[in-house]
């Protein structure tokens, strides 16, 4: 082999190595558990109206709202995202899937708003765009990525800020 054909292997083995990998769901099966926290109890399922594993509790004035770890379903019974509830509100990183099962986003809750990184990724895991949010609102750089490259704006309070003039 000459060195022109090593040279091209060494080449594609690192660029194989460092392709994204394609984060699937999970499998869910009909009795799926759910580490529920005390107090609380799990419902839904594959069978269930609901498309949803969750674990509730009865909130202020006996409404009974999400509590713990949660897992909804497209109607074919396939994950569309696994993530946390307290106290009724999104919490903490759920992660999104399409219904083939290829991870499609990840996005940080606090209280059922955005806040923090929110992630979107093409069908073969790399990254589409990036944004960061902080209390429901767009803050700092928002990243978007189009055949590797990067285009960048800046937010504050949810608005776009203006490039400074040249």
């Amino acid at each position: 082999m000459n060195r022109y054909a090593l040279l091209t292997v060494a080449v594609a083995a690192v660029a194989f190595a460092q392709a994204p990998a394609v984060e699937k769901a999970p499998a869910i099966r009909a009795d799926h558990k759910l580490a529920c926290p005390a107090g609380t109890k799990q419902v839904g399922g594959l069978k269930s109206n609901m498309q949803l594993f969750a674990c509730m509790k009865l909130g202020a004035e006996g409404m009974r709202v999400f509590h713990g770890p949660m897992i909804s379903l497209y109607a074919s019974g396939k994950v569309e995202a696994v993530g946390q509830a307290e106290d009724g509100f999104r919490t903490g990183k759920w992660t999104f899937f399409n219904e083939q099962g290829v991870k499609t986003g990840e996005t940080e809750f606090l209280k059922g708003d955005f806040n923090g990184r929110r992630a979107f990724f093409n069908a073969d895991g790399s990254l589409k765009a990036e944004e960061n949010w902080v209390k429901g609102m767009r803050q700092g750089p928002q990243t978007t990525f189009v055949n590797g490259v990067a285009t960048v704006t800046e937010y504050k309070d949810d608005r776009p800020v203006a490039a400074p003039a040249k």
